[in-house]
């Protein structure tokens, strides 16, 4: 930070039109010395130099207030510090490692590099024109503008009556009295834009502060007002509203039907009763042909009546691993009932299923397979008499 406080201590204090520089600071307790005899002095957020000069923080803004009238600010943000004074100039100061690197217009540019507690800087500043004059490249000189006069170290206008009518247009333009933070335009020099950081105010008769976005303004400037940041440099929608097709924007999500709440929670073998419990949660219940898997109600599957005898029921589809549906559902109910099967009727067909159906062919005397072809239909549709055949009873 020294480094960078002198430099601006030189800055603000050069009253010369142009000046290079090439000074060595030193700073001991609250007070800094400079070889050219000038020296600051620190009492809370104000610094007192010896030629007058104040220098003010609050927040990330200087203030600086010098002699004849002459003023400025310093804002800074991140490793750059913008400086704009009321004389039309502006510039910018960006830190790297131990060395500020100063850069602006009217060829101000410079370093400061800092060891200790002593700063070197050397370069050239911009030039600080009074008020009603601008600054001449090819003279190195402060001249007044048209119209006004030198009186002692400012131009003042000069009242006269023409003692003839003009019989030209005069070849000369005015140059304009920029605002604070903003500096005469490169392109048109009778109107002013505002600095670096800066932009006109909504009357369009100063310049103001860029304001910083949040997160949540820079996801709606991307992607529409129904956008915000729940995390650190993502975006998403509001509760209420989706991503479109094209994942540009964010358009309200399709209502959904009580039925469908229904079985986006147990599945598609539910429906809305039309009641909703005391909670005000929906009633839900199982389509008919279909029970509850257990106790908790987390799914439902198809009724099977194990207290039927096995002859009601029919297989009519052949069946093998990874097979699914009712039928799979059916075949495991019944290999369970029978006892050769212990896990439960998923309707999925899986390895624990052709185990058992092996089983059974085996019980039934046919190829062992593991899939549920002709021969084992014959031997699931009849397994009453096969089982009665087994146990001698016919």
């Amino acid at each position: 930070m020294l480094k960078i406080f002198v430099l601006f201590l030189l800055l603000f204090v050069v009253l010369s039109p142009f000046s290079s520089f090439a000074s060595t600071c030193n700073t001991y307790g609250n007070t800094t010395y400079c070889s050219d005899g000038t020296s600051y002095s620190t009492y809370g957020n104000t610094t007192y130099g010896s030629d007058g000069t104040t220098y003010s923080t609050y927040g990330n803004t200087t203030y600086v207030n010098g002699p004849n009238g002459y003023s400025g600010t310093q804002s800074t943000y991140g490793n750059t510090t913008y400086l704009n004074d009321s004389y039309g100039n502006s510039g910018t100061a960006s830190t790297y490692g131990n060395t500020t690197y100063l850069n602006g217009n009217n060829g101000m540019n410079g370093t400061a590099t800092t060891y200790g507690n002593t700063t070197y800087s050397n370069g050239n500043f911009f030039n600080t024109c009074p008020s009603n004059s601008s600054y001449d490249s090819l003279s190195s000189k402060c001249k007044c503008n048209y119209g006004y006069v030198v009186s002692g170290s400012s131009c003042v206008y000069k009242s006269y009556t023409p003692i003839y009518t003009p019989t030209y247009t005069p070849t000369y333009s005015a140059t304009p009295s920029c605002p604070l933070n903003s500096h005469t335009s490169a392109t048109d020099s009778t109107k002013c834009q505002c600095d670096i950081g800066f932009q006109t105010n909504t009357s369009k008769t100063a310049c103001e502060i860029v304001p910083i976005k949040t997160e949540n303004q820079s996801c709606q400037d991307t992607y529409g007002i129904n956008s915000y940041s729940p995390t650190f440099g993502k975006c998403g929608c509001y509760a209420g509203y989706q991503w479109a097709s094209d994942n540009k924007s964010c358009v309200l999500a399709p209502i959904k039907t009580n039925e469908q709440i229904c079985q986006d929670s147990f599945g598609l073998n539910v429906i809305w009763d039309g009641t909703k419990n005391t909670d005000g949660t929906l009633n839900c219940n199982c389509k008919t042909g279909f029970s509850w898997k257990d106790s908790n109600k987390t799914s439902c599957v198809v009724t099977v009546n194990t207290n039927s005898p096995s002859s009601d029921l029919v297989f009519t589809k052949d069946l093998k691993l990874g097979s699914t549906g009712v039928d799979v559902n059916l075949l495991q109910n019944f290999l369970k009932k029978e006892g050769f099967y212990s896990g439960s009727a998923t309707g999925n067909f899986d390895s624990s299923t052709q185990k058992a159906v092996k089983s059974l062919q085996k019980y039934c005397v046919t190829k062992q397979t593991g899939n549920v072809g002709s021969q084992t239909r014959s031997c699931l549709n009849g397994f009453s008499a096969w089982k009665q055949f087994k146990e001698k009873k016919i």
